[in-house]
């Protein structure tokens, strides 16, 4: 009898586990202070997490999702989205939300005074709610992440332990709840919008963000915290905008239809205001190619302060019945990236006597004997490289690819010698963002991809099963120890059928691995907060192109 009472108890605490492990995981990233996660839930119309770990557990697990997994995980919540994700199964929820919108804002003094200076105070109902779904499709400038964008309120507002985080056209304001009420006053004292469906006085935005933003979480009041970000404007004395007169582009994917069509386009005009910089990189481009049918492309490296994420998207949709864009599968959808240029920062730097490149390939050790893999023998500084490899699986998740050169430069190419770095010392050192990333370019497609495909047809068939492409995704890292500087650019090409999307998040979130420089110059994976982690200045050449009823459509764009 107590043996059996003893196995019901241990039944009973067994499921009790098992369902609070349901509801409560924990993290081990730092096991002295182990934080539990909790799923969100609603306070105030506003998505409310317990702790940063549950916000960064939430949004990681939907981060590339598809849409109906993220307009589900949205729609249980209840909350108005600030851009929602609108598929065919949700429209008609969505379209009672965005009314419950427009009757929101019908309560809002500051939006109403706004309505009437512009004019607009006695349009037609049906205009107007026709007005704020254009607008609501034109936040994707500010907030460009979809995941992210969902994740936040009709206000632009998410609540994170005690602390409510508020995103508007002059940066990001964080208060305490109790404050709330406070930030609100702030705002309209300052004559900053509090709502992103009516805009702040461009004068007055770029005055505040000018004032305050230095890029870094900064107090503004005693109980209201500040970031934002503008990117400096610092070319080198070069011209920070259109082409810096580069060499040659790398090659078209000509000789197919889909080919023809890409190699035929010329590049799109971006979206260029103030405003994409805010909170890091957003450029995109629309193909709208019918009244209710467009392809968007875009690229974005973000940072909201509670996470951040790089990547790239192309997406087909269809303006449904509401007036609202939502996903529209095409025959064939495809991405690619031939070039995705970015750069960290890092404050110290080694003296070394040679160069090394390392190559990492599908997280497997691969050894070589070639010692001239990449750079062909230098008259001026004989026998200055080594060749290793290891594997990425502890990489930070920007450098895990199919294969990962690492280039390590620890002397001055001051004399600018053209067989070891294309000329890219010389724009890094001369600070020209547009330049450097043309050389980046340049250098990857003429030396480190024709080596590289050398070096691939020499290796043993288990190392290149048949389904795999060794150029279709590359990451080529180089290490600029004089400057400080470790460059990146990345390669990419997917293509998928029947979807309306493919994308490509390179890093994401805000808890994850990040990397520091070692003692030899090489990447070294690292969970210390002072870690880098987030790229800075995202450039790319891409395309993102659907086939649709018989016919090929969409952008290229490049934004330097």
């Amino acid at each position: 009898m107590n043996q059996q009472r003893l196995l019901r108890v241990a039944a009973f605490c067994f499921l009790a586990l098992a369902f609070s492990c349901k509801e409560e995981l924990l993290t081990t990233e730092n096991p002295s202070e182990m934080n539990i996660i909790q799923e969100g839930s609603v306070k105030n119309g506003r998505l409310y997490f317990p702790n940063q770990e549950s916000f960064t557990y939430a949004y990681d697990k939907i981060k590339n999702a598809e849409d109906e997994v993220i307009a589900d995980y949205i729609d249980k919540q209840g909350i108005i989205s600030l851009r929602p994700v609108v598929t065919e199964q949700n429209e008609q929820k969505i379209y009672e939300k965005t009314l419950q919108r427009v009757e929101l804002l019908r309560q809002n003094k500051r939006y109403l005074a706004h309505q009437a200076l512009m004019g607009k105070g006695d349009i037609p109902p049906d205009t107007e709610l026709e007005n704020v779904i254009d607008d609501i499709d034109d936040l994707e400038e500010i907030i460009g992440d979809d995941a992210f964008a969902a994740f936040l309120n009709e206000g632009a507002e998410v609540q994170i332990g005690n602390k409510i985080y508020k995103y508007t056209d002059a940066g990001l304001f964080i208060t305490t709840v109790p404050n709330y009420d406070n930030l609100i006053v702030y705002l309209e004292g300052q004559n900053i919008s509090d709502n992103l469906l009516y805009p702040t006085d461009p004068t007055v935005a770029e005055n505040y963000v000018a004032n305050h933003a230095t890029g870094e979480v900064v107090p503004v009041t005693e109980d209201i915290d500040y970031f934002g970000k503008i990117p400096p404007q610092d070319c080198g004395g070069e011209p920070c905008n259109g082409d810096s007169g580069g060499g040659p582009q790398p090659p078209e994917p000509t000789g197919s239809d889909w080919g023809n069509f890409v190699d035929g386009l010329p590049f799109c005009d971006t979206y260029n205001t103030w405003l994409q910089s805010l909170f890091g990189d957003h450029d995109m481009c629309v193909d709208k190619y019918d009244s209710d049918l467009r392809v968007k492309a875009k690229a974005y490296n973000a940072n909201y302060i509670i996470a951040y994420v790089t990547g790239v998207k192309v997406k087909h949709q269809k303006k449904g019945w509401t007036g609202l864009w939502r996903k529209e599968a095409a025959d064939h959808v495809r991405l690619g990236v031939l070039g995705a240029c970015y750069y960290y920062d890092y404050s110290s730097f080694l003296n070394q006597n040679g160069r090394k490149t390392n190559i990492y390939t599908r997280n497997k050790l691969v050894d070589f004997n070639n010692s001239t893999f990449f750079w062909e023998a230098d008259p001026f500084n004989p026998g200055m490289y080594t060749i290793t490899g290891f594997s990425t699986a502890d990489f930070p998740e920007i450098f895990k690819d199919d294969y990962l050169i690492q280039d390590i430069v620890p002397f001055d190419l001051s004399v600018n010698n053209e067989t070891l770095d294309g000329l890219l010392y010389a724009a890094v050192k001369a600070g020209n963002k547009n330049l450097t990333a043309d050389r980046l370019n340049e250098l990857v497609w003429q030396k480190v991809i024709s080596q590289l495909g050398k070096w691939t047809t020499s290796t043993p068939e288990e190392e290149e099963p048949d389904d795999k492409k060794p150029m279709d995704k590359i990451t080529y890292a180089i290490n600029m120890l004089k400057e400080g500087k470790l460059l990146v650019h990345k390669t990419l090409y997917e293509q998928e059928s029947n979807v309306a999307s493919v994308q490509k998040t390179f890093d994401w979130g805000v808890g994850t691995i990040g990397f520091t420089i070692g003692t030899n110059g090489q990447i070294v994976p690292s969970m210390s907060p002072s870690a880098l982690r987030k790229p800075q200045d995202l450039k790319v050449i891409m395309y993102g192109v659907v086939k649709k009823n018989g016919s090929w459509h969409g952008i290229k764009m490049k934004n330097w």
